[in-house]
Protein backbone atom coordinates (compact mmCIF):
# COMPACT_ATOMS: atom_id res chain seq x y z
CA UNK A 1 0.00 0.00 0.00
CA UNK A 2 1.48 3.45 -1.31
CA UNK A 3 0.38 6.46 0.70
CA UNK A 4 0.83 9.96 -0.71
CA UNK A 5 3.59 10.73 1.78
CA UNK A 6 6.03 8.21 -0.49
CA UNK A 7 4.96 9.71 -3.60
CA UNK A 8 5.38 12.79 -2.67
CA UNK A 9 9.03 11.67 -1.35
CA UNK A 10 10.07 10.47 -4.99
CA UNK A 11 8.85 13.21 -6.18
CA UNK A 12 11.02 15.58 -4.09
CA UNK A 13 13.75 13.20 -4.35
CA UNK A 14 13.62 11.61 -7.18
CA UNK A 15 16.90 9.81 -6.99
CA UNK A 16 16.51 8.86 -3.48
CA UNK A 17 15.32 4.97 -2.17
CA UNK A 18 11.70 5.79 -2.04
CA UNK A 19 12.09 7.18 -6.50
CA UNK A 20 14.12 3.85 -7.13
CA UNK A 21 12.47 1.65 -5.32
CA UNK A 22 8.89 2.82 -7.15
CA UNK A 23 10.06 3.15 -10.48
CA UNK A 24 12.28 0.05 -10.74
CA UNK A 25 11.31 -2.97 -12.93
CA UNK A 26 10.68 -5.77 -10.15
CA UNK A 27 7.95 -7.98 -8.63
CA UNK A 28 6.84 -5.96 -6.19
CA UNK A 29 3.04 -5.15 -6.56
CA UNK A 30 2.13 -1.30 -5.43
CA UNK A 31 -1.55 -0.19 -4.63
CA UNK A 32 -2.96 2.63 -3.24
CA UNK A 33 -6.71 4.41 -3.47
CA UNK A 34 -7.79 6.69 -6.11
CA UNK A 35 -7.69 9.66 -3.55
CA UNK A 36 -3.89 9.85 -4.07
CA UNK A 37 -4.30 11.42 -7.08
CA UNK A 38 -6.64 13.77 -5.61
CA UNK A 39 -4.04 14.79 -3.04
CA UNK A 40 -1.46 14.90 -5.31
CA UNK A 41 -3.34 17.64 -7.75
CA UNK A 42 -4.46 18.92 -4.51
CA UNK A 43 -0.74 20.20 -3.56
CA UNK A 44 0.25 20.51 -7.05
CA UNK A 45 0.78 24.64 -6.97
CA UNK A 46 2.98 23.66 -3.57
CA UNK A 47 5.16 21.11 -4.59
CA UNK A 48 5.76 22.36 -8.16
CA UNK A 49 7.12 25.68 -6.57
CA UNK A 50 9.04 23.78 -4.45
CA UNK A 51 10.38 21.09 -6.89
CA UNK A 52 10.74 24.19 -9.43
CA UNK A 53 8.84 23.31 -11.92
CA UNK A 54 6.50 23.92 -14.69
CA UNK A 55 3.36 22.21 -15.44
CA UNK A 56 4.78 19.84 -18.07
CA UNK A 57 7.47 18.70 -16.06
CA UNK A 58 5.10 17.91 -12.59
CA UNK A 59 3.14 15.71 -14.78
CA UNK A 60 5.90 13.88 -16.37
CA UNK A 61 7.34 13.52 -12.56
CA UNK A 62 4.00 12.57 -11.35
CA UNK A 63 3.64 10.23 -13.82
CA UNK A 64 7.27 8.25 -13.34
CA UNK A 65 6.29 8.46 -9.29
CA UNK A 66 2.72 6.83 -10.14
CA UNK A 67 3.13 4.57 -12.83
CA UNK A 68 3.93 1.52 -11.37
CA UNK A 69 0.81 1.96 -8.56
CA UNK A 70 -2.15 0.22 -9.00
CA UNK A 71 -5.28 2.38 -7.89
CA UNK A 72 -8.19 1.27 -6.21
Amino acid sequence: MVDTNIVFSAMWNTNGRIAHILSRKSTLSFYSPTYLLLEIANHKEKLSKKIILDSVQFLELQHIATRRITFR
